[in-house]
């Protein structure tokens, strides 16, 4: 895969959610170019089902990766994105993260972080808009896609899913920031 992505002519930079020196690294090694569009992707294996079985150091990985690993990645990457005429932040999120659709509960780390980027997409978005910036942020929910993340099952088709993110992103306007959008393109309520 990474062989097929260098072979566009993609530069590939390393990343640790975890530790914002990886972060800063890969800033600095992008160096002082422009970047259109910064897709933050990080999850985790949404288990345990049950509620009351995550342990306080797993709720913390779990954030720590699917929420402040974005947020940094996302300020260290400013910069190049202000540079932009069109810049786009998309925040790989999950219908998870919805508080009006949850009907099952469980899986209460997973979407309490999701929940929280969710909320981080919106307030940024927010942020920007009020001090007149062109930037957008965008939360996209990708589906049940069969990854190493869902045990490799899922119903969604990972190319259709991923024609529909890239397809939401071209199109977004200054009015959907701050927004999630399923990759089918329908707008999802928080």
């Amino acid at each position: 895969m990474l062989r097929k992505l260098k072979a566009t002519g993609a530069r590939i930079l390393e990343v640790d959610y975890v530790n914002e020196s990886t972060i800063v690294k890969a800033a600095k090694e992008y160096g002082t170019g422009e970047l259109d569009c910064l897709i933050n992707c990080a999850g985790v294996s949404p288990q345990p089902f049950l509620w009351d079985a995550d342990s306080g150091d797993r709720l913390l990985e779990m954030f720590n990766i699917m929420t402040v690993g974005p947020y940094l990645a996302t300020k260290h990457f400013l910069p190049n994105l202000k540079q932009s005429s069109s810049p786009k932040v998309a925040n790989i999120s999950s219908e998870f993260g919805c508080i009006s659709s949850n009907d099952r509960g469980g899986f209460l780390g997973y979407r309490l972080a999701k929940a929280a980027l969710n909320q981080q997409t919106k307030t940024i978005a927010q942020a920007f808009k009020e001090d007149g910036n062109k930037m957008i942020f965008l939360a996209l929910d990708p589906g049940y896609i069969a990854t190493r993340l869902t045990g490799f099952s899922g119903t969604d088709d990972m190319d259709t899913s991923v024609k529909g993110m890239v397809d939401i992103i071209e199109r977004a306007e200054a009015a959907d920031s701050g927004l999630l959008f399923e990759h089918s393109g329908e707008k999802l309520p928080f």
